[in-house]
């Protein structure tokens, strides 16, 4: 998608002042709450017309307030899941899904129905009423209904906010999954770091109605970590590859992982807690934890009490928080070699 957007909207007291030109696949919009995320989203959906300014979406404007232009939310083939699934609740979950897809002429359809439902595991919901599901039900539902509706563009506006825990994560895991194998681009909102990282490239960082800044999704968590008690946490993908003596083994990249966690899925994100890691000049003798794994220093960030150690283990990037003192007695200059040492226990795993 390619996105030129400068116009202003004000909403009561609050007024929202957006300007941003964007090229890319998967863009966050990050803040607080009353930061002017939502607004923003229903701007772009056509919801509400800008007071001024315009909105060009792949080369073709959709807002134009010096010109009078404003097209409709049915003619910007944007589709908009918000954090309440909104189902249409006298109709099935088959007919909920075929709602857009009904409207959409045969040349501009992208996918058939059984791609959409087979993607969102939705095969044995069909012939129930939307009022007999889950809340992560309803949303794969409304994911579904959206994506089938062929939009040139998706926007996600807090749609796990309202999950527990572990059907928030498996619900992104489906939106990731389902945008990735359709090649549909997709805007996602949220105030979550961990979103960010788990579903976007690029951020946009939003305070007081505009956009401040333009940020990767781990600069975003790097710079957020001070706000979090864990501080800086890795996001490590992890592929299962068996079991052995109670342990559960991981491929990382080429690296080879063991975790005290049994895997749920085919793919996983391990997060071991920056603070957690041990870093060693040589190779321990003997050690506890059993993860040992060689990296090369990449990067120093130095912190106000503590640095941050961005290692480079066989192309995968590994953070290890240590204080000032380490750094200078271990000599972690850039290109160092050194060792990394990770308990079994002290990964955090998503769903």
């Amino acid at each position: 998608m390619d996105l030129e957007l400068s116009f202003e909207k004000k909403w009561g007291s609050f007024t929202l002042h957006a300007d941003m030109i964007y090229s890319g696949q998967r863009l966050g919009i990050f803040g607080p709450s009353g930061c002017g995320k939502s607004t923003l989203a229903h701007v772009l959906a056509g919801l509400i017309p800008p007071d001024r300014g315009n909105f060009v979406l792949d080369g073709l404007c959709l807002d134009d307030q010096a010109s009078g232009k404003h097209a409709p939310p049915e003619k910007r083939r944007l589709g908009l899941v918000f954090q309440k699934a909104h189902l249409l609740p006298h109709l099935s979950v088959r007919e909920n899904l075929l709602y857009g897809y009904r409207r959409v002429p045969p040349d501009r359809r992208r996918l058939l129905p059984g791609q959409v439902i087979s993607r969102l595991d939705l095969a044995l919901l069909l012939n129930r009423a939307v009022t007999h599901l889950s809340g992560g039900e309803q949303q794969r539902v409304a994911i579904g209904r959206a994506v089938l509706a062929s939009p040139q563009l998706l926007i996600f506006d807090e749609p796990v906010a309202a999950l527990d825990e572990e059907t928030r994560y498996k619900t992104m895991r489906y939106i990731r999954e389902l945008c990735q194998a359709c090649s549909i681009p997709y805007i996602y909102i949220s105030h979550s770091v961990l979103e960010m990282r788990l579903m976007t490239d690029d951020v946009m960082l939003m305070t007081q109605g505009r956009i401040q800044q333009r940020l990767g999704s781990e600069e975003l968590a790097r710079q957020q970590a001070g706000a979090s008690p864990s501080g800086y946490c890795n996001l490590l993908p992890l592929v299962p590859q068996g079991e052995r003596a109670g342990l559960w083994n991981y491929a990382w990249g080429k690296n080879e992982l063991v975790l005290t966690h049994p895997p749920y899925a085919a793919l996983h994100y391990g997060m071991p807690a920056a603070k957690d890691i041990v870093l060693f000049k040589d190779p321990p003798r003997a050690i506890s934890a059993r993860n040992l794994i060689q990296g090369r220093v990449q990067e120093v960030i130095a912190g106000p009490a503590t640095c941050g150690v961005v290692m480079d283990c066989q192309g995968e990037r590994l953070t290890a928080e240590v204080v000032h003192a380490a750094v200078k007695e271990l000599q972690l200059t850039r290109g160092e070699t050194v060792h990394a040492a990770i308990k079994a226990s002290a990964f955090r795993i998503l769903p």
